[in-house]
């Protein structure tokens, strides 16, 4: 039998469960009204890239992004138009469309990475019954907390744990890059070891993003500093505004903590200050046309802030007054 302890070990996956809800995910709805069929082949087609290369991202910076636009452009077929170039230029403004709406982590493709939370733990299920795996931690967006949700028992999570525990550390860390220049703790390439197997290196090559980069794209799926979006909310939305300020980070609840971390992961650190800034060009989110006003908790709820996203807020005069407001705000719209 030959020996196959040196080939390269698959990362990738055969297949993906394609969710049934896809093709009416409201984050589609835009890109689909601007780009029509072809955000929606886009998509799919990035997720086919994404999944048959990497398992869980795709590099997407400098040169590479047009190779990435061709990529699609070669998988749907000329759907957009007849010139190459001028194809792989609409792909890259519907991948952009994408980003905005959510579909891919916006801090990720800011650091040349497309991924998403969903992404993820679409391959982490997919790897559960693999003996090893390969993870860049620097594009790694699940938390520990979130992937024993998914499953206790797991590869990659036992990877985690592994080395969480060895270096004494977490993984993830805003103050300093994963991979220090001159000396670092984690495995480089050599050989390191899962239960009682040794998995080899050799043959892997990993796109690798600079510091800057990585570090901007952990952060920003951590939450980053949640003391920025407070500051955020009462300098530039609650003054302003006359609305509610919100205090110190330290005496926040675990549930805001989450949900507000939870919307800087799904939708990047910049497009919940552009909700922020919304809230506050808004007459009837600040109390200018009704009694009842925006508070923090409510605007960073998920429904809420997606109707804000969406500029369903925005100053929209209704034919019967503030009634359009009243029903946005009971959720009957």
């Amino acid at each position: 039998m030959a020996n196959k302890r040196g080939r390269p070990r698959k990362m990738g996956l055969d297949w993906f469960p394609f969710d049934v809800t896809l093709l009416t995910d409201r984050k589609l709805r835009r890109p689909r009204a601007e780009f029509g069929s072809a955000a929606v082949l886009t998509y799919i087609a990035l997720l086919s890239l994404i999944y048959r290369d990497k398992g869980y991202y795709l590099a997407y910076q400098g040169d590479g992004r047009e190779d990435v636009a061709l990529d699609v452009a070669d998988l749907i077929g000329g759907a957009l138009a007849p010139d190459a170039l001028a194809q792989a230029d609409q792909i890259q403004k519907i991948i952009g469309a994408l980003v905005d709406r959510g579909l891919f982590d916006r801090a990720c493709f800011e650091a040349g990475v497309l991924t998403s939370r969903r992404i993820q733990r679409t391959y982490y299920n997919a790897v559960a019954e693999r003996t090893s795996v390969q993870i860049n931690w620097d594009v790694w967006i699940l938390s520990e907390e979130e992937m024993s949700g998914i499953q206790n028992n797991n590869p990659i999570l036992n990877l985690y744990r592994k080395e969480k525990k060895i270096y004494d550390k977490p993984i993830f860390s805003p103050e300093k890059p994963i991979f220090p220049a001159e000396k670092s703790n984690f495995p480089t390439g050599n050989s390191y070891r899962i239960g009682d197997e040794k998995i080899r290196e050799e043959s892997i090559e990993e796109e690798t993003l600079s510091p800057a980069d990585a570090g901007a794209c952990r952060a920003d799926a951590r939450g980053g500093d949640l003391a920025l979006y407070r500051d955020y909310w009462n300098h530039h939305v609650a003054e302003p505004a006359g609305l509610t300020k919100v205090r110190e980070v330290s005496r926040w609840s675990e549930k805001r903590r989450q949900t507000l971390t939870q919307r800087v992961r799904e939708e990047g650190a910049q497009h919940v200050l552009d909700v922020f800034d919304r809230v506050a060009r808004s007459n009837y989110l600040s109390g200018k046309i009704a009694d009842w006003r925006a508070d923090f908790d409510w605007v960073i709820a998920d429904g809420n802030f997606q109707k804000i996203a969406e500029g369903r807020f925005d100053n929209y005069k209704a034919k019967d007054g503030g009634s359009f407001y009243d029903k946005l705000a009971r959720g009957d719209l």
